[in-house]
């Protein structure tokens, strides 16, 4: 899907860019702007539909108008406190598989219902069986596979950007998310704290 986007986003550029040369008068700012809001929602929405490292770009990005155009930017701020969380089923399956137990034999509740969500996890409220009240961070599963995917399918999009409108600049977003956001995420565990909060 992330590819499907980024080519439709390419897409708009080049036939702006084509439009430009062609008919100078069909290519002005106010053409650049409607482009630059058209693939602004293109990346939200995949942004909110594929989540993880996708939201992780787009939170920074969002951040940094220096890297992109400010339609970019103002459409992307979104991302800092609203980011969807996974449903309970989803979340059911990694807290089983991880436990490996059933949930009933660790928590005396737990609440479908989380109070945060991010990116890359969400958190749950929980009473164990012995009474104690706990917060239960998730990590979303197969989080691993995904970083390396779309790591690489952002660099794809990155180099093909670059050409096309430099005023999109991927590259610094990427090595942001190499350095500093994804080399913490422990990957091995999903279920990453059950703690009295």
């Amino acid at each position: 899907m992330l590819a499907a986007v980024a080519a439709d986003i390419y897409t708009g550029y080049a036939l702006f860019g084509e439009r430009r040369r062609w008919c100078p008068n069909l290519g002005g700012p106010r053409e650049l702007e409607r482009q630059h809001r058209r693939g602004a929602a293109r990346v939200l929405s995949s942004a909110v539909s594929l989540g993880g490292t996708l939201i992780k770009a787009g939170q920074f990005a969002s951040v940094r108008p220096d890297l992109v155009p400010a339609t970019y930017a103002q459409a992307l701020a979104g991302l800092q406190d609203r980011v969807p969380p996974q449903p309970w089923s989803t979340i059911q399956t990694v807290i089983r598989r991880e436990l490996r137990r059933s949930i009933q034999e660790v928590f005396a509740a737990i609440e479908p219902e989380p109070v945060a969500a991010a990116s890359l996890a969400q958190v749950h409220r929980a009473r164990l069986v012995d009474g104690r009240e706990v917060a239960v961070k998730v990590q979303y599963p197969d989080l691993a596979g995904a970083i390396t995917a779309d790591l690489a399918t952002l660099e794809s999009i990155a180099y093909a950007l670059q050409k096309l409108e430099p005023s999109v600049r991927l590259w610094p977003i990427l090595e942001h998310l190499r350095a500093n956001e994804l080399n913490g995420v422990d990957c091995t565990d999903d279920l990453v704290a059950a703690r009295t909060p």
